[in-house]
């Protein structure tokens, strides 16, 4: 699990961080945002168990990071899950329909 960009956590199956590791590996660490960004990502990645009951037990720095004092939002995306805080989460599916109009428009040049 590390911390994510969006202020809130993200955690990988072990597959999946291997290969987030490898697509790293060719990305061009002399780009100083490169550079920053991956300093991020590793820097805060801790390896996190489950307990007996199957819970996972995140560490008091990645709960600072991201806000988690009591509820808990989590949200499967692709390869990953996200942690969030439940204001956050509020915050940023605010900001979603706010621009709905411009996601749209990014998502359709995609091909989606």
């Amino acid at each position: 699990m590390t911390t994510d960009l969006d202020s809130c956590l993200a955690a990988y199956p072990l597959k999946e961080w291997n290969s987030m590791t490898e697509k790293a590996k060719k990305l061009p660490t002399m780009d100083k945002g490169v550079k920053n960004f991956l300093r991020f990502f590793y820097s805060s990645a801790q390896e996190c168990p489950l307990d007996k009951q199957g819970r996972i037990l995140i560490p008091p720095p990645l709960r600072e990071y991201a806000g988690l004092e009591g509820d808990t939002i989590v949200v499967g995306i692709e390869n990953k899950f996200e942690v969030w805080n439940p204001g956050k989460w509020q915050q940023n599916e605010a900001l979603v329909t706010e621009n709905a109009g411009k996601i749209q428009e990014t998502l359709a040049s995609l091909g989606m």
